[in-house]
């Protein structure tokens, strides 16, 4: 049970993001549609990881436009 949550949830962080994620297993054409259900989460935390740089940007005392630009970049 807890083996199938943590390979849908490496497959959808497979599948959203580039990061070089090991499954494991094979996937099967089927298997994404398990995974569905972590998107919100990836994309949470996809979006966590920018707003960290953006932040730590500005505190830096860089531009926003340039600490969006970097936030982008992470993104």
């Amino acid at each position: 049970m807890l083996g199938d949550a943590l390979f849908d949830f490496k497959l959808a962080l497979s599948f959203l993001t580039r990061l070089p994620v090991r499954l494991g297993r094979r996937v099967e054409p089927q298997a994404l549609a398990g995974s569905a259900p972590w998107f919100p989460l990836v994309g949470a935390l996809i979006g966590l990881a920018g707003a960290a740089v953006y932040t730590l940007a500005l505190r830096l005392g860089l531009t926003s436009f340039i600490a969006a630009t970097l936030c982008l970049g992470a993104l």
